[in-house]
């Protein structure tokens, strides 16, 4: 049986990577490998549910131990229980699983989530890049455009694995709104057309780009209404903005969700305003249940989203841009429909019981007998 020890430095947020981890060990086979998690933050909701699904749950809070004292807290972990893979995700993680190698025998596989991480731009960062493609035995890359930034740093193809983010599509529906439910609770018209969006909040993410959009919308008198789901440090600079467009009753930010599936078909579009994108998979979630997309063409979200077919791609940065985009697809029902028909069919290469067997490979060391490059038909 392998021992697996995946780290996560997600210092209690859930995102995109923490979401695509837990839905693939939870699919993981648990007769061949022995999965065990190691969170920097303390134990919270998302910790307990991992919990329930792995060996063990280990939780070191990195801030208030120290960077050098969590790195032995580690190091005495991994030489404890003899692991033979260490699977990190997210810039401290992978850095702390990089200087293990170099002092334990474990084998390294670092999942690569974004295209925006601060590493990718800095000094420190290449220097990480120029030792991890050495020690690193394979880099999972959620995207084609990840894998080839890869490629573009000078990572052997050899260490290369495309294996995208999974959506459940079987995942329970509780149900608990209908649309008018939701208008009535919000206060705001039956007939208004509400446009959503997942997202933390962070300014890679677009939002006030998004906000100004639907400024421009409700002065070309368009019924719209907007519901962002999520939270972060950009909460207060979106409430003033918010405020400043007089958007007040325009505008609900409604924090994290643990029933974003039950939310998602409230809304008559989804927008996705980012200005970059590892993978992207809100949007797929949008997708999977028959949402209308728009949104910015940029990163990963080119894998799955075709302009004119599946989507309605813009250029980031830009919220005329948006505007124009959700405007077309409010004036153009048909096309909205034909949209979200072809983007239900596409979301169905993403679900996790389909992509959990390259991960399974992956660990059994069988990279080889799957392809890494381009986009989900590659594999």
């Amino acid at each position: 049986m392998k021992k697996i020890l995946i780290i996560i430095s997600n210092f209690n947020g859930v995102g995109g990577a923490e979401t695509a981890t837990y839905r693939f060990l939870n699919k993981v086979d648990r007769n061949i490998f022995k999965i065990d998690v190691c969170f920097f933050g303390f134990e919270d909701d998302f910790v307990l549910s991992v919990k329930r699904i792995v060996n063990q749950v280990f939780c070191i809070d990195a801030k208030k131990c120290g960077l050098i004292s969590t790195y032995f807290k580690l190091l005495k972990l991994i030489k404890a229980e003899k692991y033979d893979i260490l699977h990190t995700h997210l810039a401290l993680a992978d850095i702390y699983g990089l200087f293990l190698g170099f002092f334990t025998p474990v084998k390294l596989i670092s999942t690569e989530h974004n295209l925006s991480d601060r590493r990718k731009v800095t000094t420190l960062g290449r220097i990480y890049y120029r030792l991890a493609k050495w020690r690193t035995n394979h880099f999972v890359g959620v995207s084609s455009k990840i894998i080839h930034w890869l490629k573009t740093i000078g990572v052997p193809e050899k260490k290369l694995v495309l294996i995208p983010n999974p959506i459940e599509l079987n995942e329970i529906r509780k149900g608990v709104f209908s649309k008018r439910d939701f208008c009535e609770y919000s206060h705001w018209p039956d007939d208004s057309i509400i446009v959503g969006t997942v997202a933390n909040f962070r300014p890679v993410k677009g939002l006030s780009y998004l906000i100004d959009s639907i400024k421009i919308l409700t002065e070309a008198g368009f019924n719209v209404r907007l519901v962002i789901i999520g939270d972060g440090p950009e909460r207060g600079n979106l409430e003033n903005q918010i405020r400043a467009n007089q958007l007040t009753g325009h505008v609900r930010l409604l924090g994290f969700r643990k029933d974003i599936r039950d939310l998602l078909p409230l809304f008559d579009l989804y927008v996705s305003p980012s200005l970059m994108e590892g993978f992207g998979i809100s949007i797929v979630e949008a997708m999977s249940c028959g949402v209308p997309v728009v949104a910015t063409e940029v990163g990963g979200v080119t894998d799955f989203l075709k302009h004119m077919k599946n989507s309605y791609l813009v250029k980031p940065g830009d919220p005329h841009a948006l505007a124009e985009g959700i405007s077309y697809l409010i004036n153009n029902k048909t096309e909205a429909v034909k949209f979200s028909a072809c983007a239900y069919n596409d979301a169905h290469h993403y679900e996790t019981d389909d992509l959990v067997k390259y991960l399974e490979k992956l660990y059994m060391g069988d990279a080889h007998n799957f392809r890494c490059a381009g986009g989900i038909n590659d594999l």
